[in-house]
């Protein structure tokens, strides 16, 4: 042993043996403070991390809340197309009546804030299309604001197809009928007010659908990237979306066109102008 050390030794060993206050009261507490900072420091990071995982939970939990309004709100918009299909045709006025009056219940759908976690896993570049992502905040806010948006074209619409209905010839049968040329001046600007709002509603409900299921079918991944689901699998899940029903599938095909020579006649525009009239930004 070298000197330096046996000195080292020496002075520990002298401190042990002394009468001092060091040996009576400092040497006795040293293991202790020793042995409680480690613990602090175990107990803190066991703590931080059990705090991590209750808000990683917490934030499924949202997700999974969201989900469920959505999907009651897609299954409305899916009973709505439903209603539609095979009914209309490319005739602005036909299509009106084709559709009927459009009486389905509407979910609430809130709850936005909650899923700015999903932000953390956005790697989107600038000057790529918005729609690439469902990280993307903005877009699933649209998405919501677009439906509520739609919900109160619908209650337009069947508005005003009442007011229009009033203008109409009733048979004894109840069947009305109508010929433009007989139509009054009020009731052609209430005609224009009714194509205008149908065409908002049908252009719309097809784009929703598609982006509905988009949402629904890509949650999942969008979360993967922002959490680490594997760490949480054992304290909570992530409800999985199906879109493989048929009646699904056939919401997915965009209805008709309308026939745009014939609005841009009613409305006294350019074929051009009546084709951007109804233009969503969905497709």
């Amino acid at each position: 042993m070298s000197p330096d050390t046996q000195a080292l030794v020496d002075a520990i060993d002298s401190l042990r043996h002394s009468s001092s206050v060091i040996k009576n009261y400092i040497w006795p507490l040293i293991p202790a403070v020793i042995t409680s900072t480690i613990g602090f420091y175990i107990a803190s990071y066991n703590f931080k991390s059990q705090e991590i995982l209750r808000a990683d939970v917490k934030k499924i939990e949202n997700v999974n809340k969201f989900l469920i309004q959505m999907d009651s709100a897609f299954q409305s918009l899916v009973s709505v197309k439903t209603s539609i299909i095979g009914r209309i045709s490319d005739d602005p006025i036909q299509r009106i009546f084709g559709a009927g009056v459009l009486e389905h219940y509407f979910s609430d759908v809130n709850g936005v804030e909650d899923l700015v976690f999903l932000a953390k896993g956005n790697s989107m570049k600038n000057g790529q299309p918005y729609y690439k992502s469902w990280n993307n905040i903005p877009r699933i806010n649209a998405m919501v604001g677009n439906y509520k948006y739609l919900v109160q074209r619908i209650i337009s619409r069947n508005k005003i197809k009442s007011d229009f209905e009033k203008h109409l010839d009733i048979d004894e049968k109840g069947k009305a009928s109508m010929v433009y040329a007989d139509l009054s001046s009020e009731a052609i600007i209430t005609l224009r007010k009714l194509v205008n709002e149908n065409e908002i509603v049908l252009n719309l409900l097809d784009g929703l659908i598609v982006e509905f299921n988009s949402f629904l079918s890509g949650i999942n991944a969008a979360v993967s990237k922002s959490l680490n689901i594997e760490k949480i699998k054992h304290l909570t899940i992530l409800i999985d979306f199906d879109n493989s029903n048929s009646i699904i599938q056939e919401s997915l095909q965009p209805l008709p066109l309308p026939n745009y020579a014939t609005l841009a006649k009613l409305f006294d525009v350019s074929v051009a102008d009546a084709m951007d009239m109804y233009k969503t930004g969905y497709f």
